[in-house]
């Protein structure tokens, strides 16, 4: 668990001065307990990108966040599972990399395939994430499609924030906390810093799953098998010891089982 939080002021006539140090450092204070191995706000081409980190893998500094290259920042909330199949994949392209954590490999998806990259079904992650293009001079921020991580954000002709919670809206003077919009799962805001326009876009059309196995209760246990275990060896590869809390039902049994297994 990590927080995001960015704040983009649009028309400070309108609105008056916005002491914006003091602003993040009074909004990440509020979501401090999200993650305090890292709190830190960096200023990209004239924006501020608040992140806390709570470090699970490539536990070192150099995964700390905002993530800035000189074309892309990025910041980044939740877990990427099987982020080493896809940097494999990127590497095999030449693709180099920095660090040993996920967020890396989530913004060299973006390099190689823009804010696309999203739709790939294959990726096994948990989500909220903000990219901000330079060379297209617009912000994206997204949630993963079962909305397991939170994401709001406000926006008007003065201010455009978001926040990874409520509360943290409640450093920006004035603004009344049934105002922020919790962005719908499986939905990618596109917001274009220069016409100061913003639109919606849906990256994930869920389907309903048909096995092929239907009729044959061995092949179908078998399938079930093959995905616990693949989902749970994409939950096992963090650089922080694991627990699981069992309550005596079958579903956290299964769940000790697979993750002791891998």
């Amino acid at each position: 668990m990590c927080g995001i939080f960015f704040c983009k002021v649009l028309d400070e006539a309108g609105c008056g001065h916005v002491d914006l140090d003091g602003l993040f450092t009074s909004a990440l204070e509020k979501m401090r307990y999200r993650g305090e191995d890292n709190v830190a706000v960096k200023k990209v081409n004239g924006l501020y990108f608040g992140h806390s980190r709570l470090a699970i893998n490539g536990l070192n500094s150099a995964s700390d966040q905002p993530v800035v290259t000189d074309d892309y920042a990025l910041i980044f909330n939740g877990e990427f599972y099987n982020f080493e199949k896809y940097k494999e994949k990127l590497k095999k392209k030449g693709t180099l990399f920095k660090t040993q954590g996920d967020t890396e490999v989530l913004l060299k998806l973006y390099e190689s395939y823009g804010i696309e990259f999203l739709r790939d079904k294959g990726i096994d992650s948990l989500y909220s994430i903000a990219i901000f293009d330079k060379k297209l001079n617009k912000i994206f921020i997204s949630r993963d499609w079962p909305g397991r991580i939170p994401l709001y954000y406000f926006f008007d002709k003065e201010k455009f924030i978001f926040s990874s919670e409520l509360k943290a809206f409640k450093a920006v003077k004035g603004l009344s906390l049934q105002k922020p919009i919790e962005l719908e799962p499986g939905k990618i805001v596109e917001f274009d810093i220069e016409n100061r326009q913003l639109k919606i876009i849906s990256h994930y059309d869920l389907q309903p799953y048909f096995s092929k196995n239907n009729n044959d209760i061995l092949k179908l246990g078998k399938e079930l098998h093959n995905v616990l275990n693949e989902s749970a060896k994409n939950r096992t590869m963090g650089d922080v010891p694991i627990c699981t809390m069992l309550s005596g039902g079958i579903d956290s049994v299964l769940t000790t089982y697979y993750v002791l297994k891998n």
